[in-house]
């Protein structure tokens, strides 16, 4: 009797396969039942892509203050960029804002348009 998952010749009568430890009950097989077993490759199995070296303590450290800083620097920038934009517009809002008696122009009269009386003296 051959074992289904690595095809390893096996006596009779074997819970086990002596070479994968694979459960021979769990597929029964008849005996002079024709089998075919899946071919070995000799090739040499994939390769596992090596793993990331863990940085050290002090790698870590040196990493963040490196990002500290350069979020520090954006930040600066983005804070006089905005500082930047802001004078102009808050100059036009100061130059075109109206302000209370100055919607409407002075015209001297040249005739009062109502007659002048003088008032009576008690």
């Amino acid at each position: 009797m051959a074992c289904m998952r690595c095809g390893r010749e096996t006596q009779e009568g074997q819970a086990f396969c002596l070479k994968c430890s694979h459960s021979m009950a769990a597929y029964p097989v008849e005996p002079d039942t024709p089998v075919q077993l899946p071919r070995r490759s000799n090739a040499a199995p994939p390769k596992k892509p090596p793993r990331r070296r863990v940085p050290t303590p002090e790698e870590r450290v040196i990493t963040l203050t490196h990002r500290v800083r350069h979020l520090t620097v954006a930040v600066l920038i983005l804070l006089l960029l905005v500082i930047a934009l802001a004078i102009p517009v808050v100059q036009n809002l100061t130059a075109n804002h109206i302000r209370t008696g100055q919607n409407y122009t002075f015209l001297p009269a040249s005739e009062p348009t109502v007659p002048v009386t003088e008032a009576t003296g008690q």
